[in-house]
């Protein structure tokens, strides 16, 4: 039984979330992250709008290397803020004043 454990063992998958996309969890790591699964919402080579295509590219100008997913989504976050507050200065936003269960 103690075989057939560390059997299973051995190939048991490192699942991760998409903060281990960062390249220093690889260097950190070392062999121990060696052909680790992990899901991501951003991948440079899926970028299918204009938008992230140019982000993409100017982000691999600026700093030599590819975006990884926390870049990624803090460009998102940064763009529903500039859209947040273009959508008020263009009076498209109309408070709420009553909530109704």
């Amino acid at each position: 039984m103690g075989a057939l454990l560390c059997s299973a063992l051995a190939l048991a998958l490192l699942l991760a979330p998409p903060a281990a996309s960062a390249a220093e969890v690889i260097k950190i790591g070392g062999p121990a992250v060696e052909g680790m699964f992990l899901t991501t919402h951003f991948d440079e080579e899926g970028v299918t709008t204009p938008a992230g295509r140019r982000y993409a590219a100017e982000y691999r100008r600026k700093f030599a290397k590819a975006p990884d997913a926390l870049w990624a989504l803090g460009y998102d976050a940064y763009n529903v803020v500039l859209d947040a507050i273009a959508t008020i200065k263009q009076g498209r936003f109309k408070y709420v004043t009553t909530v109704k269960p």
